[in-house]
């Protein structure tokens, strides 16, 4: 039997922990992929909320190449990024909204 878990605001069945885990993942991340990675001409990120953000992308070395988007993004939105004019090679691409910077790895094939 798997024990319950409580203190003053919250009780928590320890079993349940996995589900509110990917239940929080779902809910607060605001982008979902980045497809296709590898790629060549084109890729794409897809968001599952509404944000405000701004995309740039860098170099493996960190060089700053260029600001991909900058406003708002609805809910279910996909940003296409055009990548045909980068070498082939690694890029970071950072995604900012106002809670919070990522950066994802993208391979120009």
């Amino acid at each position: 039997m798997i024990p319950n878990v409580t203190n003053k605001k919250f009780k928590w069945v320890v079993g349940d922990a996995c589900s509110f885990l990917y239940y929080w993942k779902a809910k607060h991340q605001q982008w979902r992929s980045l497809y296709p990675n590898p790629g060549s001409d084109m890729t794409f990120l897809k968001f599952n909320e509404a944000t405000y953000c701004t995309i740039q992308i860098s170099n493996v070395s960190g060089s700053y190449i260029g600001k991909v988007y900058s406003g708002m993004i609805s809910t279910s939105s996909t940003i296409p990024i055009e990548t045909k004019h980068l070498h082939s090679g690694i890029y970071f691409i950072s995604v900012t909204t106002p809670t919070e910077t990522k950066c994802l790895r993208f391979v120009k094939l």
